[in-house]
């Protein structure tokens, strides 16, 4: 043990109330003796591995182990080392269960948490068990976070206090371990530091994949990080060295960490802090060495690492970076006068409403009468505008219906009124705040442009032609930009534009940017040899 200072914050931090809220269940006495002498630990381990193995009637095996779970909890009867052996049975198959199951598992932790809370008020013996199952806890409700982060949802602030209540006690408790407690030390602290670093990332403008490989870069590197804990008004502690560091006020859980040149010598309020320099590091050689690779071919054929991998790294890391980052906004925001719109998700069909449209003072030329010999049914939703600046938009709608595009995707804009704003924009992120409410943030398209009918040349004889309206921006020399509403368009790809009885060759010299449905590109005039073995079209 420590000083008497110490023991005196240990006891202080075992008495605290964790407010931790578990659901329980009530049983009368006798459900109580009867489960107690019933519930098998055989019969739970025969349940999981039927579950596991896939057999048939795996949501009714789900239900029963969920009830199982809600009963162990309600029951004071059954021993708590019982209860442990089935919590620790449960964790080793965590990666089967949906979201629900965990958010079972989790809520049993609760109760067993308050249950070892109470034993080593008068055992010092339960610290590493109690530590052990803290770690467990803040690893359930940082993979049911991730799972929400996924859907765009946002963290219940309750429970990231009851995460930072449960933080609070692990740190304090932890020094008073002993030292031959080196695995439960290292779990604790790699959950913390994933859960911070989950609530900085910024998923809320990422693709499903892009998240899934943010998650595969991060554990290559969380293993490195060691957290502090600076009690209000305590000295920070001289181990704490170093640049820059993750603080987290534990007193404010709606707000994220921040990354501080250098520790507070005192604070006010408790902070969790985590050196993150050599984290940084390790994690910018990383990136570098993945890009010098994809850059490289001949790299590429002596390394054994596979493209995916490289670009994981790339994609990964850069987000965590970005994590870690002060953000200050380029443009000043500003409210929009309760404007509406309604978002486009057919960009193509969009675009031949434009060309329709004949919108010639805002940027758009008409094309002829084949886009508007039938009209068009757009596929859209309405929107309200929270805040706009001259680079992007954040809008907002009441609906239990997703919408059609994602993070990534381009989508057009009608505005009501409109009063010249820009046409198209890329979803950059989408939030949902609480049930039925969704966000949304989106980056116009400020290129000047011109709508044009592009065709892609073929080679022999077909009459089958892709076809694209595509917004084209002249520039002075022979390369432009344009923009294609189709995401596989390759360097190379030749092409034909009209404009009016005339008709221009050009060929993909450069992909600037590619989403889902779109690709930005430079064009250049296509040569002679580009376009001898190709068939313009014309028939």
């Amino acid at each position: 043990m420590g000083s008497q200072d110490q023991q005196k914050d240990v006891q202080n931090a075992l008495e605290a109330n964790l407010r931790l809220h578990p659901q329980q269940i009530e049983l009368g006495q006798a459900e109580m003796l009867t489960d107690a002498l019933l519930n098998k630990f055989d019969d739970l381990e025969q349940r999981l591995n039927t579950y596991i193995s896939g057999a048939s009637g795996g949501e009714k095996l789900r239900k029963g182990m969920q009830s199982y779970l809600s009963r162990l909890n309600a029951n004071p009867l059954i021993p708590l080392h019982f209860r442990l052996k089935v919590l620790k049975r449960f964790e080793g198959q965590l990666d089967l269960f949906d979201a629900e199951m965990t958010a079972a598992i989790l809520n049993a932790h609760k109760i067993g948490i308050d249950m070892v809370q109470k034993e080593a008020q008068a055992e010092a013996g339960y610290y590493p068990i109690l530590v052990d199952m803290i770690s467990h806890a803040i690893e359930l409700a940082g993979r049911l976070m991730r799972d929400g982060l996924a859907e765009y949802q946002t963290a219940a602030i309750i429970t990231i206090r009851q995460v930072f209540d449960l933080m609070r006690l692990g740190m304090v408790i932890l020094p008073e371990c002993p030292e031959t407690v080196v695995a439960e030390r290292k779990r604790f602290y790699r959950a913390v530091a994933r859960y911070e670093l989950l609530r900085n990332l910024d998923f809320f403008s990422l693709t499903d994949k892009e998240q899934a490989m943010v998650m595969d870069e991060l554990k290559h590197h969380i293993q490195i990080l060691e957290p502090y804990y600076l009690a209000k008004g305590a000295v920070k502690s001289a181990d704490l060295k170093g640049y820059s560091l993750m603080a987290t006020n534990l007193s404010r859980p709606h707000e994220t960490a921040k990354v501080l040149p250098f520790a507070p010598n005192s604070s006010a309020t408790d902070h969790l802090l985590i050196p993150m320099d050599d984290f940084i590091d390790k994690l910018v050689l990383s990136i570098d060495r993945a890009e010098k690779v994809l850059k490289d071919p001949l790299l590429q054929s002596k390394n054994l690492q596979v493209e995916a991998a490289l670009n994981t790294t790339v994609v990964g890391g850069n987000a965590i970076l970005d994590a870690l980052r002060t953000k200050s906004r380029i443009h000043e925001r500003q409210e929009y006068g309760n404007a509406k719109m309604t978002v486009d998700w057919g960009l193509v069909d969009l675009m031949a409403v434009a060309i329709e449209e004949n919108l010639e003072e805002h940027g758009v030329v008409a094309l002829g009468s084949e886009a508007a010999a039938a009209p068009i049914l757009l596929r859209g939703s309405e929107w309200t505008v929270l805040n706009i600046s001259k680079s992007g938009i954040a809008i907002e709608r009441i609906s239990m219906e997703a919408p059609s595009s994602q993070v990534g995707h381009m989508v057009g804009l009608n505005w009501t009124p409109y009063r010249g704003e820009p046409r198209f924009a890329f979803i950059r992120w989408i939030r949902y705040p609480k049930p039925g409410e969704q966000q949304m943030g989106l980056d116009f398209y400020m290129q000047k442009h011109v709508v044009l009918k592009a065709v892609m040349l073929s080679i022999g004889d077909t009459s089958e032609y892709r076809k694209w309206p595509v917004l084209v921006s002249f520039e002075e020399g022979n390369e432009h930009t344009m923009l294609f509403p189709d995401g596989n368009i390759f360097t190379g790809l030749v092409f034909s534009i009209q404009r009016g009885v005339q008709k221009d060759l050009f060929k993909v010299l450069e992909i600037l940017d590619q989403g889902a449905n779109y690709s930005l590109c430079v064009a250049g005039e296509a040569s002679e040899l580009d376009t001898q073995n190709v068939d313009s079209g014309s028939k």
